[in-house]
């Protein structure tokens, strides 16, 4: 084999002298397994001997290898030579000038292939660099045999190091050497581009060509030059191939950059293809460059969960492509096209991708989006997930929660995203039960981390974090965390807290407040929350770091709980817009904060700071418009508005709403927060049920583009099922509804190939010659949809594309479309636009009536249209009853099932019938159609004529209009009679159905023309009722007219509603009769499989008391109604007195007995008489109630008044609430420390009694017991002369030793005057008593006209409160139109209490008060207010010309009193003047005591 030298040695021949022999040496150079070991440089070698050296000679060609000195190899060549005997040294050297062109030389070994030291090998040991640029920078050196010199040492490089680099001299250009593969179609015509990337940035794609050389071939090394620019020292190269056929390959040996002016080079061996495929259209690779001794960037393999959010419309078609970015740039542009999954990007499904790269370090952001335009086109990401590797135990979560669409929220089809936390993934371990999960104790430890000291502004410390964690079953409190360092958290450091949340379940988000100091704006410091679970460890982790160093940042910030896989609820922008008031002084320029709450948590209280606009905020008529992020909360259901102290401002309504969301809730308020006497308060208010309004999901377009027309030209996707015998040879067609109509079928034409067979994929263009407007829904089905087609087809999923418009929307059906006796092979599906509402998929159950008539069935095939608000089911045979062998028979009910895309309230149907068939004619009663599964509302749509071509007018087809709609409302009853034949009646029975939501009207169940119920027979009605009652749990049956006496024995009844629904029985097995005691109704509660759960039937006692009155008695007719918390009995008549012949006469109690199922407690009765008879007027004093004749427990409903249409209100019929319930058999309470009993004497005064709502305060030393009402009007209390008792609860904690009372009335109903005597209280537990003697009207007019009197307790031995008569003068001012018909009030303020609120009614000039410049006298008595501090006075009003100039108010203490206080006002107490307050506070002014 030739040795391929190009230098021959030949020995002299000297006559006498032996000749040297020639000799071969093999030279064996060992590559260094280091970092950039290998070069391609020239390199030379000389050996030396005892008989000189070999000259230098180029090691030309490897024995073994193609390519030589490469790194961790051993490379072969033969030298010939004149034997030089005994070698002695060798020089070793190379050309290779600049970084990475040098060489690692681990040694030389050198064998004689002939003469006397055959196979002996000679080692040159090195283990050093030949290179310009590394340890002593030669290229050239002397090596000896078996030379003991040290080796250098191996201390790999961190490639951070590169950074370290100085004075790097590269200008940036480059040449660059591709060579390929040797296969014969290793050569590519695509276009070969690379990217090259240095410490200072990175080149854009470089297309690699040459003018002369038009592709790649085979076998070939070419070379290139490029401009990389000032990027710095290289650390990688990308290669990537592009071509519009997507599927170009190319084969790469090996590739090399050499620096045009450093001479520095790169070799970037590869020795594999480059292939471009269907399922992976990209076709690049990444090549680290190596430096010597600096460990490369290394190949990855990043796993990428990409999850599509389960918005309606969230699914997309298009092509996504993604850009990872960290700390060793970025993966350039990457398809994202090779799936885990079937179709990617589905609703609702995480597609997991891998990407085979150089290591990035730290992903920084992630670069994500698609170039799909138009309506539907896009796409919704809930978030990105990275892995570093396959097998890595964490991933990070790149949150992203935003739409890609053309016409969504920013118009925005790529996004840039941003890590939020890094997560442990998430393994299961099947051998771990879940039994062994410890259980939270809410107990955790928090970690908190500050910024570095670059990142604080200066100067400013933090104080305090605060952190309130949300759980799924609670919220704790805010929770301070304070720095056990010092005053303040130190930068770069991490504290730990221990914390107990309590069991608030899974955390689902956790917002953190931080305060500072040292700042007049705001600076962000907290970098991170880190949370773990003392117990079951778990963890939590919340980044906070995007937000460092920046300012005017919320001062609190919500971030989820993220868990595997990404998953918690996204952080969204709120949109509030605030509309101050358009009044003149509206404004304000205190602090406003708002608290949104909705259906997963609230906000927190956050401070709108700063507006949209960065103007000043809440001026009159504007609106001011803020951004609040805060972790999802669902539907917003109340907001809270708190003003801080300032000018009062006047709130219009505020917009609340989920920037880009298609409704947004306005609360409004209309009205003031704060006034001018309270503006140190902060003012809270709180606005509920916001109206919800449509609201825009995208920014305005900028209208630089014209908006797209559609032309009516669609393309049509179908995707047929993979499932054995999804595949169909039926023709099928589409139809296209719109808000303006629908198209006619279109058919979707085969062209030539079997588009629905199993799994293919099928391409149609169709054409809309039709104005429908915004499509909504698609019917498709078979082109024959007879009985008798027996088609089937499995359609995976649809795809409609416009052309023009690029709209597009899909529907993934996965299911069969089949045509047979059952089904009518044709579906619906919405249309699902993106972010808007649509409608659902609706199943209408159609019940058809064929009439009962003589030859009223039909053989023919029957059709319906059901017509809606939105649009129709279009034409559908009705194939196979539900209910029925043979359908529409005479007098027969079917039942049929069509589904639909929901129709809103339906309109019409047309129905009609092929006339096929013997006897096709057909007589329709009605359908009633109703949504499943048992929506409560039902559409009726009446016929009642023939269809037959030889009937009426021989039409076969009618357009029926909605006759009615109604709730769920007929039932069939079926009663069964008693076998006696005394069992049998003829007279009307009416029942009332009871449930938990209501009861039924009183509904008749007979037949036209009259019916007997006949002795054994059982009987079927239909009754309707118009309501829900909800759940039935008791009947009442009877008689309306009871003026035969009739009864008849029931045995059972039954109900069921119609179609369909659970059967209700009701077993009685007895009689309903009218006798002299009987009134003829009976209850039945509903029959349960368990007796024990049936309700019980109770014969209330009842006991009606006539007063005492002259002609208190009755002869007219007396109902009653009771109610109790469950139900009623109804109207039932008092008919006959079970203790009196005589019912209802003067003084008399009469007892009647009245059977109804347990009503539970008894609430209130409705008692009345029907007028008639002479002297029908009646005095009822009360009715006591007991639920049998034996019971222990009596309810009271008091009464004392006529029903007279003569006498007091003139009303026949009262409600009378619960008064009280006696217990006879009830064990007395204990008596408690503060348990006092009232004792109220009336005056016995003519007309000194009262029906107004007497209310009596008790004061003491440390406070009173507010208004304790004292019975209830009306009542049949505080009548002339009696005496009331009463029982009180004086806390003794709260109002300790009583010191006085007050006792008033509203001053309200037909007698509110009153004239009392004298109250005592006696406190039932320490045996003391209290005597207050009053003997005084409180009546408006009588005496002072006051209906409120303040009385001191009177304590042996003790100084009672002085009790005060004040004088009190209102001067009116001089004003036009400063006077007042409007009722004015005051209340007295002083030192140890106040007067409560009195009305100056009576003046003591009794003439005309409060007129322009008037001075008006009133008195008003109290007890115990010491000093005067303040007054309030007021009015309500009423009348024309309210309005009020007070000037002030002036107040003695008695007629004789020399110091009069005066409490300056000046102002005008008027709706339409000044503030528009009717009411002020007024204070003394203490430079005006006059003497």
């Amino acid at each position: 084999m030739d040795d391929f030298d190009i230098v021959r040695e030949l020995a002299a021949l000297k006559e006498g002298i032996p000749v040297l022999p020639m000799q071969h040496y093999q030279v064996c150079v060992h590559t260094g397994d280091r970092w950039a070991a290998e070069t391609d440089a020239n390199v030379y070698i000389t050996i030396f001997g005892q008989k000189g050296d070999t000259g230098r000679r180029l090691l030309y060609r490897s024995k073994e290898h193609d390519y030589k000195f490469i790194r961790d190899q051993v490379d072969i060549f033969e030298l010939e030579a004149v034997s030089l005997e005994d070698l002695t040294k060798i020089i070793v050297s190379h050309d290779g000038v600049g970084h990475g062109a040098g060489l690692y030389l681990e040694k030389v070994v050198i064998s004689e292939k002939d003469g006397p030291n055959n196979g002996k090998d000679i080692v040159f040991p090195y283990g050093h660099w030949l290179d310009d640029n590394e340890e002593d920078k030669k290229v050239e050196v002397e090596l000896f045999p078996d030379d003991a010199a040290a080796q250098s040492e191996f201390v790999e490089k961190d490639i951070a190091t590169l950074k370290d680099i100085d004075n790097y001299a590269s200008k940036g250009e480059w040449n660059v050497w591709v060579t390929s593969g040797d296969d014969s179609d290793a050569g590519t015509g695509a276009k070969v581009c690379v990217v090259v990337y240095g410490l200072n940035g990175s080149t854009e794609m470089i297309e690699l060509k040459n003018e002369d050389v038009e592709e790649f071939k085979s076998d070939e090394t070419q070379q290139f030059c490029i401009s990389v620019g000032e990027i710095g020292p290289i650390y990688k190269i990308r290669m990537t191939l592009d071509s519009p056929e997507h599927d170009a390959s190319f084969y790469l040996l090996r590739m090399k950059m050499k620096d045009v002016d450093t001479n520095q080079e790169f070799h970037f061996p590869y020795n594999d293809w480059l292939k471009m495929t269907d399922g992976s259209r990209d076709a690049y690779l990444e090549l680290p460059a190596i430096w010597p001794d600096v460990k490369p960037l290394q190949a990855q393999k990043y796993v990428l969960s990409v999850t599509t959010g389960d918005k309606p419309g969230s699914e997309t078609f298009a092509d996504l492509y993604c850009t990872l970015i960290g700390d060793w740039g970025d993966t350039g542009k990457r398809m994202l096209s090779k799936s885990n999954n079937k179709r990617p990007f589905k609703n609702g499904q995480m597609d997991i991708f891998t990407m085979d790269i150089l290591d990035l370090g730290k992903i920084d952001k992630v670069i994500i989006g698609h170039n799909s335009e138009g309506r539907g086109a896009g796409w919704y990401c809930a978030n990105v997930t990275i892995k570093s590797s396959e097998d890595a135990n964490s991933e990070v979560v790149f949150p992203c929660h935003r739409w890609f669409d053309s016409d969504l929220e920013d118009h925005k089809l790529e996004r840039e995203l941003v890590p939020a936390v890094e997560l442990p993934v998430v393994t299961t371990d099947d051998s771990e039960g879940e039994e062994t999960k410890p259980e939270t104790k809410g107990e955790w430890k928090v970690l908190v981390t500050v910024a570095t000291l670059e990142k604080q502004q200066n100067g400013v410390k933090i104080d305090k974090v605060t952190l309130t964690i949300y759980g799924e079953q609670g919220v704790t409190k805010p929770v301070d965390l304070k720095s056990k360092q010092g005053s303040a958290f130190e930068p770069e450091k991490t504290e730990e807290f221990d914390i107990n949340v309590g069991l608030i379940g899974d955390i689902y988000k956790v917002r953190i407040n931080q305060e500072s100091q040292g700042s007049i704006t705001p600076h962000w410091h907290v970098k991170e929350i880190c949370m773990e679970d003392i117990h079951t460890k778990e963890q939590l982790k919340f980044d906070y770091s995007r937000w460092l160093g920046q300012e005017n940042v919320d001062s609190a910030l919500e971030l989820p709980a993220l868990r595997a896989g990404g998953k918690g609820l996204p952080v969204v922008p709120y949109q509030i817009s605030v509309k101050t008031g358009d009044d003149s002084d509206a404004a304000t320029y205190s602090n406003v904060f708002i608290t949104l709450f909705g259906k997963k948590g609230d906000t927190g209280m956050r401070q709108l700071a700063e507006n949209k606009d960065k103007s000043f905020k809440f001026q009159k008529g504007q609106i001011d418009v803020f951004t609040m992020d805060a972790v999802e909360l669902g539907q917003i259901d109340r907001i809270v508005i708190t003003k801080g102290p300032g000018d009062p401002w006047m709130l219009d309504r505020i917009t609340v709403k989920e920037e880009f969301a298609s409704s947004e809730g306005v609360f409004s308020h209309n009205g003031w927060l704060g006034d001018r006497d309270h503006t140190n308060d902060h003012i809270d208010v709180e606005l509920l049920e916001p109206e919800i309004n449509p609201s825009v999901v995208a920014t305005p377009n900028d209208g630089t583009e014209e908006p797209r027309v559609s032309q009516g030209e669609w393309t049509v996707w179908t995707l047929t099922s993979d499932d054995d015998g999804a595949g169909t040879t039926a023709q099928v067609y589409v139809t296209l509804c719109g808000d303006k109509g629908d198209t006619e079928r279109i058919h979707l034409l085969p062209n030539g190939r079997d588009v629905f067979a199993k799994g293919e994929t099928g391409d149609f263009d169709i054409k809309v010659t039709e104005d429908i407007g915004v499509v909504f829904k698609v019917r498709v089905g078979f082109m024959d949809n007879s009985e008798s087609a027996n088609a089937s087809w499995k359609l995976d999923t649809i795809r409609f594309k416009d052309k023009h418009t690029k709209e597009e929307f899909s529907y993934e059906y996965n299911d069969w479309i089949v045509t047979s006796t059952e089904l009518d092979g044709i579906v619906e599906f919405p249309v699902i636009w993106p972010a808007f509402p649509y409608m659902p998929m609706t199943k209408y159950q159609v019940a058809v009536y064929t009439g009962d008539k003589d030859n009223a069935s039909t053989n023919a095939h029957v059709y319906v249209t059901v017509f809606g608000e939105m649009g129709n089911t279009g034409f559908r045979y009705l194939h196979r009853s539900k209910n029925n062998d043979n359908k529409f028979e005479q007098g027969q009910m079917d039942l049929f099932e069509v589904g639909a895309v929901c129709m809103g309230d339906l309109t019409k149907v047309v129905v009609g019938h092929d006339g096929q068939g013997i006897g096709s004619g057909w007589y329709l009663d009605k359908i009633v159609i109703k949504e499943l599964p048992d929506d409560d509302l039902e559409y009726v749509f009446k016929c009642d004529r023939w269809l037959d071509e030889g009937e009426d007018d021989g039409k076969t087809e009618v357009e029926l209009n909605l006759t009615r709609e109604r709730e769920i409302t007929t039932w069939k009853v079926v009663t069964t009679t008693g076998t006696d034949e005394t069992n049998s009646t003829d007279a009307t029975v009416s029942l009332v159905l009871y449930g938990d939501k209501g009861h039924s009207k009183p509904l008749a169940i007979t037949r036209e023309g009259g019916f007997t119920y006949a002795e054994g027979q059982t009987d079927e009605f239909e009754v309707e009722t118009g309501e829900d009652i909800g759940d039935v749990y008791k009947l009442r049956i009877g008689y309306e007219d009871i003026s035969n006496k009739p009864q008849w024995f029931l045995k059972t009844l039954t109900m069921q509603p119609i179609p369909s629904g659970e059967e209700c029985t009701f077993e009685l097995n007895g009689w309903i009769w009218v006798s002299d005691t009987q009134d003829g109704w009976r209850e039945i509660p509903l029959k349960k499989a368990n007796p024990e759960e049936m309700l019980d039937v109770y014969k209330y006692c009842v006991e009606v008391y006539t007063g005492n009155e002259s002609g208190a008695g009755t002869d007219a007719e007396v109902y009653l109604q009771i109610f109790g918390e469950r139900g009623d009995t109804g109207v039932r008549r008092l008919i006959g007195a079970l203790n009196n012949t005589t019912k209802f006469e003067t003084g008399q109690m009469d007892v009647f007995e009245v059977e109804a199922v347990d009503m539970q407690k008894l609430t209130k009765i409705v008692i009345g008489h029907n007028g008639k008879g002479f002297g029908s007027g009646w005095y009822l004093n009360k009715v006591k109630i007991k639920e049998s004749p034996n019971a222990n427990k009596k309810y009271i409903f008091n009464c004392d008044r006529w029903l007279d249409e003569g006498e007091d209100d003139t009303l026949i019929e009262r409600e009378l609430p619960l008064s009280e319930v006696i217990d006879d058999d009830k064990e007395e309470p204990e008596v408690k420390d503060g348990d006092w009993k009232v004792v109220v004497s009336t005056s016995p005064q003519e007309n000194g009694g009262t029906d107004a709502q007497v209310s009596l305060t008790v004061f003491g030393e440390k406070g009173d017991t507010g208004s304790l009402p004292l019975g209830i009007p009306g009542g049949g209390l505080f009548e002339s002369g009696k005496t009331d008792e009463f029982t009180v609860f004086v806390d003794p904690e709260k109002v300790g030793k009583v010191q006085k009372i007050r006792i008033e009335h509203d001053n309200a109903h037909n007698a509110p005057g009153w004239h009392l005597n004298k109250i005592v209280m006696k406190d039932l537990h320490n045996d003391r008593e209290l005597e207050f003697s009053v003997n005084r009207w409180l009546d408006v007019e009588e005496e002072d006209g006051d209906v409120v009197r303040e009385l001191p307790a009177l304590w042996p031995n003790e100084d009672p409160l002085p009790a005060t008569k004040y004088v009190i003068q209102t001067h009116t001012s001089d004003d036009i139109g400063a006077g007042t018909d409007a009722n004015v009030y005051l209340t007295l303020y002083g030192e140890k209490g106040d007067s409560g609120k009195r009305s100056l009614r009576r003046n003591v000039e009794e003439n005309e008060k409060f007129e322009k410049g008037k001075v008006d006298t009133f008195h008003i008595e109290a007890v115990g207010l010491d000093k005067l501090t303040k007054v309030v006075i007021g009015h309500d009003g009423q009348g024309s010309g309210s309005g009020w100039h007070l000037d002030k108010v002036t107040i003695k203490e008695s007629e004789e009193a020399t110091q009069e206080i005066v409490f300056p006002c000046n102002r005008w107490l008027d709706e339409d003047e000044d503030d528009k307050k009717t009411e002020r506070e007024l204070f003394p002014d203490e430079q005006s005591y006059v003497n």
